[in-house]
Order: structure tokens, then sequence, then C-alpha cells
């Protein structure tokens, strides 16, 4: 009887617990798609986002700045990996100081032709 009377008042409490947590409910918007566009730039809180329709996911814009910290990360990514001699011969072994140095290439071409756009 007693331990009747402790799992009803344990249940009893976490199911006003359960039900006294609201969570909040974000505001959903309808966004139309036009069919011919492989992509989209919505404004959200004065922030630009870059819907691809190809991989179906919210990018932020890519901007000057995006370009920026992307050729920053690629560069700080490069240098450690050079500091490890293990690292360093692995990257080596499997080209990927090439795949890197194509990804910084693509990220300044891309910032040297919003920097032009700008001009």
């Amino acid at each position: 009887m007693k331990y009747l009377v402790i799992i009803l008042f344990a249940f009893a409490s976490l199911n006003t617990v359960a039900q006294e947590k609201k969570k909040e409910v974000q505001e959903l918007k309808a966004v139309s798609v036009e069919k011919n566009v492989s992509a989209k730039t919505i404004s959200k809180e004065n922030k630009a986002i870059y819907v691809s329709s190809g991989t179906k996911s919210i990018q932020p814009e890519r901007n000057l700045e995006y370009y920026n910290n992307v050729i920053t990360a690629l560069n700080i990514k490069i240098n450690y990996i050079k500091s490890d001699p293990a690292e360093n011969e692995r990257a080596i072994e499997t080209g990927w100081y090439d795949d890197m140095n194509q990804l910084l290439l693509k990220a300044k071409e891309e910032r040297t032709r919003l920097q032009n756009q700008k001009k």
C-alpha cells in the first residue's frame, strides 16, 4: 500500500510538471517558390540566407565576409596540418593539399568577383 501511494504521487507530480513546461513555438511563414528557379535569397531579421534547391538546405549568404572567413579558415587548417609531421606526410600522400589549394583558389576567385561587382 505504501509503495502504491508513492508511485501514484510520483506519477501525479511528473504529469503536472510535464504539462507545465511549454515550448516556444517559432513563427512559420509560407514561402512561395517559382518553378524554374534554381536558388533564391530571402531575408529574415536582416540576415540574408541562401536557399539552394539542389541541396535543399539553407546556407548563409555568400558575401565578401563569407569568402574571407573561408580563406582564413583554410589557411589555418593548412598551417596546422603542416605543423604535424605525421599529418603532413599523410596529407601529401592523399593529395589533401591539392584539394585545399583548389578550394582556396575557388574562394579567392569568388571573393574577387564579388569585389569587382561592388565597384
